[in-house]
């Protein structure tokens, strides 16, 4: 599934540049959870439901702004730390560090350095 042209609204933008962000394929009553840049050209949405009701209906987007995929999430684990999360897809598995860490803990996407834009 191609994914395009959706505006993001969100009340925290981490980077502030990134409002022109465009995603188009969220099915009504879905928010965005998660923004993040893999490298240069690739971005990933994680988004879901705004009530929630599980993990098991979230969905994950990733490519470049102008192409992204969706793919189903299909395990999340969220650690009693503050929130330190693991989220799997057919693509691969990403890490965040609870937002209440102090230490120089990184996002993390296949165990590779990622940048964090947004997380609700």
């Amino acid at each position: 599934m191609v994914v395009e042209k959706f505006k993001i609204v969100a009340p925290k933008l981490l980077k502030p540049a990134e409002t022109d962000f465009v995603f188009d394929g969220m099915p009504e009553g879905y928010e965005v959870k998660i923004l993040g840049r893999i490298d240069p050209n690739t971005y990933f949405v994680i988004y879901g439901p705004q009530q929630f009701v599980g993990y098991t209906v979230w969905k994950v987007a990733i490519g470049p702004k102008d192409a992204m995929e969706a793919y189903d999430v299909y395990g999340v684990t969220v650690f009693r730390d503050g929130g330190s999360t693991i989220i799997r897809t057919a693509k691969g598995g990403f890490f965040f560090p609870s937002p209440l860490d102090k230490k120089d803990v990184k996002p993390r996407f296949k165990k590779k350095s990622i940048e964090l834009i947004f997380r609700k």
